[in-house]
């Protein structure tokens, strides 16, 4: 059986829902819970289940989104501070861990030239 992201990110949709159906959260409780367990979700999906090129990208982006979720504790403008450090801090790492490229390959284009 092959995990799939979708799937569980219509889990991490649907329990804050029915928690907030059942009047066990608030409107934004569920909406940081969807924000938090979809993060997460992704997070983890990237760590153990995601193709290698895509893992930087998925945890990156899973971190993104868990702190999001951090409108319902903080005051907004910090949560953006948040965000904002955090898609800084992805677009770093992007730039040094690049995927190396296959140096044969462009060597033996260039001796055959």
């Amino acid at each position: 059986m092959r995990v799939q992201l979708g799937i569980g990110l219509v889990i991490a949709v649907l329990i804050p829902i029915a928690l907030w159906l059942f009047e066990i959260l608030t409107f934004y409780g569920a909406l940081a819970g969807i924000l938090l367990m979809a993060g997460l979700w992704i997070l983890v999906f990237g760590v153990a289940f995601g193709a290698r090129p895509d893992r930087l990208y998925n945890v990156a982006m899973g971190l993104i989104i868990a702190i999001l979720c951090t409108f319902y504790f903080i005051p907004a403008r910090f949560t953006v501070g948040l965000v904002l450090v955090a898609a800084i801090a992805m677009i770093v790492l992007s730039v040094v861990v690049r995927p190396r490229r296959a140096a044969g390959k462009v060597g033996a284009a260039v001796s055959t030239a």
